[in-house]
């Protein structure tokens, strides 16, 4: 998906001819408060300034009883001291630590300690010999136990969560820090109690352990050579702007040098009202929000903050090429850079290029190289920020083909694109695609919040008018206008070469010596509890019936389950069979290839220009047990996108020349796998979890791909819709019509029976075990893994809750322990997975992503959590009342109803769980959590490392069980 701001701004289009809609700005007056909005605007969003410069930005949408809720700052990385880079990042983890009201039983014995600390890290920053800094940082580490016997660890994630918030976080870019919750719709007021309170006096508690962590994600940072990509392409573009001088986590000397004092003196001068804006997307009533923002915020004092500048860049007479080195495959990054988002024609001419160049469908890149396989994959992107904006090209080679090769084949598309080489009704079909993708998130709080975020930070919303012009103003763009735009302003690229290597600059933050703090889990700050008190609205929760929310009928031979799409005009026809990889090994490799052939009627690239210009899709979901295949798109569309579709489906014709690009392509991508962490990571699980043959490595094996004949591939795929096949129908044509315009198109079935599928069984280990794999990282990821018990659903509730209380969010246990109080990690979970179907074993797994020398510290503190699961009668209860909450504001939307549906069913399941769980709560305790979770944790752990085996001891680790080598080729399967 590109990161573009369309989302949501075609949703005014009534047809597919120029609108003629105006967008202007008006203003009313309700409820004693004046807003602006947009005439025609679709998403009714109103527009508040309270006296103090505050923003405010309310769009209602009714779909589910929730908010989704951004407190943003226009301060980030650009605004970062230039002695302090990171500084925003890192206020940001601090606004988390509370205030002089909470996180804290006393403040007034707590705050001389805290200031002790501000003054030891500025002494700190200041010394120059290493045994004085040394000495300095054990005494912030004494006095900061000292601190913490008063500090309360995450008394705001607790307080979220205890009125059902979930997606509690915060973000910092170049040019905003956002502050993110989502809550019931019906505790608004409790949630601007605790904001206001939250950014009132805000106490940087707590620093030496959340540095730490920062640290630790600075770690992360310098192991991801996509981020290094990233950073050095912008370093290399921007020679004056912050873009490119400057980073988000900010210089590894500036992290280990860092002062409270600056932090301060940071919030004072950006956290003001009239830098901020509140904006909250979701089931609200405007006029009741801005009176209860404006009583919260009101009285909060402005303050002068000064524009921001820097020198202009300069233009580019020469390519540049600069490298990264790293573990992971070869790649190549190109990029141009643009107007930024402050210039509004060139924004748009430099969106509708990129839909050009690359669309996943009909652009130059996907028709010229994807489809006619000439690399191995290739991408652009508009990367958007105010000032400027960077145009980016991404390739990795196939085998035997150099990096030069992918950029020449790059290159080449733009100078198509310079020469003309499309045509107005591709353009069209851009349009007619962004009005696609409108319909489909308009419902979507979390991509209108971004959208209006984005605003903001451009133009304080007074662009919005301008977002949602974006249609019109596309449709009136030219083929010669973008041939001028391309011409003029992609002239000389960056070349960042992404080369497989050791990378001999990297740098790396070294563990301090942190003394774990002591954590009282059971303490509560008066506010808190007062907070606690505050009455949440009745919320009644909604259920579903599946014989009522469900319609079920029969299409030719096939059922068909039939759900109204009351909201748009788009449909979506699901074709679901009951086989998938692990019924066949070609599957998988049959839907590749199938995307790439022709029919006798049409050559594929008609195929997709077709679906594309009728703004419709095809997409297949391969799964281990299913195989789901989707037509979607404009109700007025349905019959000839689903007769492309099926054109395809049983049309297509053998093409032994794709086939053998296709198998080169992926013998590459298999080698490629095994140079990936995430990937690592995940083979080496499902080995810990299945044994050797796993549902993982259920695969071809590279001498049978090489074998496989392109007639087998083409039969494999014209019986598909001849299986047995279950059909799913979500759209706006009534039931008693769809069926019927339905039985012409929908092909009956003919094959009985699939082939079996391959069974594999969740192993249970006799003594521990920890499997290793050797990969050249800063970092380690550990998992624990442990099967137990087969599917219980009356186990249900209680599951529900241990995850609550264990690892479900940053107020859980394991978060708090291993991340809070100790300092152990980034990121860390643990939590009982239910299994996918009722015979199979539910799993316990446990995660910690680590700095290689903390690693011995992590497991000891991970497995002290799993022996004994630490007590805690408070968390306990906010446990309930978050998950109670949880439940009472939880919908599934009508189209995700089948498949919640089938979920259910291959749990052995008729009913929906939910209401068992949401009655059974009141009646659990902490001892009977305390007694499952020693029933689940009794027996034996199997860990999964993956580690430099130069960064970490195995002798060490030996105590923990057997350790078991294995190589990629093991568990990858090839």
């Amino acid at each position: 998906m590109k990161n573009l701001y369309t989302f949501l701004i075609i949703v005014g289009f009534v047809s597919l001819g120029f609108s003629q809609q105006k967008y202007e700005w008006k203003s009313k007056k309700a409820a004693g408060y004046t807003y602006t909005y947009v005439t025609n605007d679709p998403t009714q969003t109103r527009f508040y300034q309270l006296k103090n410069g505050l923003r405010v930005i309310l769009s209602p949408n009714d779909q589910q009883p929730r908010i989704n809720c951004f407190i943003a700052v226009k301060a980030g990385a650009n605004q970062d001291p230039k002695n302090h880079t990171g500084l925003a990042h890192y206020l940001e983890h601090l606004l988390f630590k509370g205030t002089d009201k909470f996180g804290t039983s006393n403040w007034q014995q707590e705050k001389p300690i805290l200031d002790s600390i501000t003054v030891l890290y500025e002494m700190y920053a200041q010394a120059e010999s290493l045994s004085e800094r040394k000495e300095i940082y054990k005494e912030i580490d004494k006095l900061s136990g000292r601190a913490a016997k008063y500090a309360i660890s995450n008394e705001y994630d607790k307080a979220m969560a205890t009125i059902g918030g979930k997606g509690t976080n915060a973000f910092t870019s170049y040019e905003q820090t956002v502050y993110v919750d989502n809550i019931p719709s019906n505790a608004l007021p409790n949630y601007l109690t605790i904001q206001v309170e939250r950014f009132r006096n805000p106490i940087f508690r707590m620093f030496h352990t959340e540095l730490e962590t920062v640290y630790e994600e600075k770690n992360r940072a310098l192991d991801n050579d996509s981020r290094k990509l990233e950073e050095t392409m912008l370093r290399d573009i921007f020679k004056n702007h912050n873009y490119g001088q400057q980073t988000v986590l900010g210089s590894v000397e500036h992290l280990k040098n860092p002062s409270l004092t600056a932090i301060q003196q940071f919030y004072d001068t950006y956290y003001v009202p009239n830098n901020m804006a509140i904006i909250l997307v979701g089931d609200l009533n405007p006029d009741d929000a801005i009176r209860q923002i404006a009583e919260y915020f009101g009285s909060w004092k402005p303050k002068n903050v000064a524009p921001l500048s820097f020198p202009k860049e300069e233009i580019l007479t020469d390519t540049l090429k600069d490298e990264v080195w790293g573990p992971t495959p070869e790649s190549i990054r190109i990029a141009f850079r643009l107007p930024g988002l402050s210039d509004f024609r060139s924004t748009i001419t430099a969106t509708l290029a990129d839909e050009l160049m690359s669309n996943n469908t009909t652009g130059l890149i996907d028709l010229n190289l994807i489809k006619q396989q000439q690399i191995l994959s290739g991408s652009s992107a508009v990367r958007k920020m105010k000032d400027y904006s960077v145009f980016v090209m991404n390739g990795t080679p196939k085998d035997g083909q150099s990096l030069d090769q992918v950029k020449d084949l790059l290159l080449g598309q733009i100078s198509l694109l310079k020469e003309g080489k499309f045509s107005e009704n591709d353009m069209i079909a851009v349009t007619n695609n962004f009005r696609r993708r409108s319909l489909e998130s308009q419902k979507d709080n979390s991509s209108r919040s971004y959208n209006l975020l984005e605003s903001f930070i451009i133009s304080d919303g007074k662009n919005w008018n301008q977002t949602l012009s974006i249609p019109d103003e596309m449709r009136k763009l030219t083929k010669a206008d973008i041939m001028k735009f391309i011409n003029e302003t992609y002239t000389y690229p960056l070349v960042v070469y992404k080369k497989k290597g050791k990378d001999n600059n990297i740098q790396k933050i070294e563990k301090p010596n942190i003394t774990p703090l002591a954590i009282d889990r059971n303490k509560q700050s008066d506010f808190i509890k007062s907070f606690n008190r505050m009455a949440l609205p009745e919320m009644q929760p909604q259920w579903i019936d599946y014989s009522k929310d469900l319609q079920i009928d029969f299409v030719n031979n096939s059922k068909m389950y039939y759900v109204p799409n009351k909201k748009n005009e788009l449909f979506s026809v699901v074709y679901r069979l009951d086989y998938g990889k692990l019924h066949d090994k070609k599957l998988a490799i049959a839907i590749e290839y199938l995307k790439l052939l022709s029919t006798k009627k049409y050559t594929s690239e008609e195929i997709s220009k077709g679906m594309y210009q009728m703004a419709s899709n095809y997409n297949f979901y391969v799964e281990n047990r299913s195989l789901m295949m989707e037509v979607d798109g404009l109700q007025e569309n349905m019959a000839k996108s689903l007769d492309y579709f099926h054109e395809l489906m049983f049309e297509c014709v053998p093409n032994e020349s794709i086939l053998h690009s296709l198998k080169q392509r992926i013998l590459k991508r298999r080698e490629e796998a095994k140079l990936n962490k995430t990937n690592i990571m995940k083979a080496l699980t499902s080995y810990a979890t299945y044994g050797p043959q796993n549902p993982n490595n259920y695969l071809l094996s590279n001498q049978e791909i090489i074998d496989l004949k392109a007639e087998d591939l083409t039969d494999l795929i014209h019986r598909l819709l001849r299986m047995p096949k279950e059909i799913i129908y979500y759209g706006p044509t009534p039931l008693i019509k769809i069926k019927e315009k339905l039985k012409l198109h929908i092909p009956r079935q003919t094959i009985i029976s699939t082939p079996p599928i391959a069974k594999f069984h969740k192993i249970h280990n006799e003594t521990n075990k920890l499997y290793f794999v050797d990969y050249e990282m800063i970092q380690a990821e550990i998992q624990w893994i442990k099967n137990t018990t087969t599917f219980d659903s009356t186990l249900t509730p209680i599951i529900s809750l241990y995850n609550n209380y264990m690892g479900g969010n940053m107020a859980s246990v394991v978060f708090q322990t291993i991340r809070e109080a100790k300092a152990l990690a980034y990121t860390t979970y643990a939590n009982y997975q239910r299994p996918e179907t009722q015979n199979e074993p539910y799993t316990l797994t446990a995660y910690i992503g680590t700095q290689a020398d903390k690693l011995p510290e992590a497991i000891v503190s991970m497995n002290e959590i799993l022996t004994t699961l630490p007590e805690s009668q408070q968390s306990f209860e906010n446990s309930v009342k978050s998950l109670k909450n949880l439940l009472e504001s939880d919908r599934v939307l009508p189209e995700n109803i089948p498949f919640n549906y089938f979920q259910a069913r291959d749990l052995g399941l008729s009913l929906d769980q939910r209401p068992n769980t949401y009655n059974s709560l009141a009646n659990l305790n902490f001892d009977e959590l305390k007694k499952f979770h020693n029933t689940i944790t009794q027996g034996h752990f199997t860990y999964c490392l993956l580690a430099s085996e130069k960064k970490v001891s195995l002798d060490d680790l030996k105590k923990y069980g057997e350790i078991i080598k294995v190589s990629k080729e093991e568990i990858f399967g090839y």
